[in-house]
């Protein structure tokens, strides 16, 4: 964790002809971006025997653990009798970022209530990478509310593939307004110093507060209290919950990739 990928490529032609207009491409691995911007296509020529080292040599950045499989660099180019190629690299190998992937999540128990009404929230954290992690979760009241019930923070080491933990706690709600609760934040480190911060989304809740649609009558008594949840349930007191999840980018180690390009000519991905 904390190392970035280096990415070389380098085109040899090992045939007996001069090779014009070799149009080169190259593609991001999924869950990877590049440090810095890079141009991964470019057209160029080959005599025969030569080699164009670094053809295109970049860095990725992992954005979370896993296994994951390059996608291979592809050459197209036409013979002087005009006869048509592509090749590509054979990218068999595979890398494994390792690493805890944190995700955290907060939601309420309705979005519709009265001053004085309670609100339960429901905080889960979990790690869906492959190590494990220390994990601590340190969620805030807003200050519309007071706390009744409930820890708002905890700290635990969340074992990797799924580990989680959840707590749950109430508050008053004493402001009238459409009100944004807070997002919940979790710090992590992992046995290799690693380490990281997440939030969760801010889920909103309206107290005393009822929308309708522009041009529409006023809803009686007992009607839904939103538009949103007007084809949910006719009890105002209840509402939907969500569950929102935020990534944060993980990172990776040193890799080499090789390929070989053959034909009248042949790619070659290698370690930078």
């Amino acid at each position: 964790m904390g190392e970035n990928v280096p990415v070389s490529v380098t085109v040899r032609n090992r045939g007996l002809c001069d090779i014009n207009n070799i149009v080169l491409k190259d593609s991001i691995v999924s869950n990877m971006h590049l440090q810095k911007d890079a141009t991964l296509d470019k057209t160029f020529s080959l005599k025969a025997g030569e080699t164009a080292e670094d053809v295109f040599k970049y860095t990725l950045v992992p954005e979370r653990p896993g296994e994951y499989t390059f996608p291979k660099t592809v050459a197209a180019f036409t013979l002087s009798n005009g006869q048509s190629e592509q090749v590509e690299s054979d990218n068999s190998e595979k890398i494994t970022i390792y690493g805890p992937y944190i995700e955290i999540t907060k939601t309420v128990d309705r979005q519709q209530l009265n001053p004085g009404d309670k609100l339960t929230v429901t905080v889960t954290a979990k790690n869906t990478g492959n190590v494990d992690a220390s994990v601590t979760v340190t969620d805030t009241v807003p200050s519309e509310a007071k706390l009744i019930s409930g820890e708002t923070s905890f700290k635990q080491v969340l074992e990797s593939n799924g580990g989680s933990k959840t707590i749950t706690y109430i508050m008053q709600m004493n402001k009238e307004g459409e009100i944004k609760i807070p997002a919940c934040k979790a710090n992590f480190l992992d046995l290799d110093k690693y380490s990281g911060e997440v939030y969760s989304e801010s889920p909103v809740v309206n107290v005393g507060k009822i929308i309708t649609l522009e041009g529409s009558s006023p809803q009686p008594e007992g009607s839904t209290s939103s538009n949103e949840e007007k084809d949910e349930t006719s009890d105002p007191s209840t509402g939907g919950t969500e569950e929102d999840y935020e990534d944060t980018p993980g990172f990776g180690f040193f890799l080499a990739v090789a390929g070989i390009l053959m034909g009248t000519g042949f790619i070659m991905k290698k370690k930078a």
